[in-house]
């Protein structure tokens, strides 16, 4: 049961852009990437894959307020990626997050997905878990070392 009803779409402007690109920064790449560890990666909000037609970025939507991000990529073959999922840290723990993920799930569906993947954090794959997401490998994952790799079958019924 989720406390909240969220919204997510493509950004639109500059301002939601900015958001995305803030939200991506602050709670998965200073988070789990600081430059102070070996898996250091800088962000890069140019980053080409934003703009690549197979890939569509999200915004979360509370109200009117961008709280929380994805992308989904169609990698063929019926498979798509779940990428750089975050909610902002003053929402978590209302529910959100399994909402992005829910409703990033319908975007991959209506996209011809019929499996998407992700790479999880240690500290989230729980939370994955307890959504029907299982570990396994799959084209394109993360070589970073302490990603876990998994993946989820995606049902068009309710």
């Amino acid at each position: 049961m989720h406390p909240r009803h969220t919204q997510i779409r493509p950004p639109r402007g500059q301002v939601e852009w900015s958001r995305l690109h803030a939200i991506r920064r602050r709670e998965l790449f200073d988070r789990y990437h600081p430059p102070d560890t070996p898996w250091w990666v800088p962000y890069d909000p140019d980053y080409p894959d934003d703009c690549d037609p197979a890939n569509r970025p999200l915004v979360q939507f509370l109200q009117s307020e961008v709280v929380g991000t994805c992308r989904v990529d169609r990698l063929g073959d019926g498979l798509a990626a779940l990428r750089l999922v975050a909610v902002e840290s003053g929402h978590r723990g209302l529910g959100l997050g399994a909402e992005l993920v829910e409703n990033a799930e319908r975007v991959a569906l209506e996209l011809g997905a019929e499996e998407l993947c992700l790479n999880a954090q240690p500290g989230v794959a729980g939370f994955y878990r307890k959504l029907g997401w299982k570990p396994g490998s799959w084209r394109g994952q993360s070589n970073c070392p302490r990603s876990i790799p998994m993946r989820k079958a995606l049902s068009r019924k309710g």
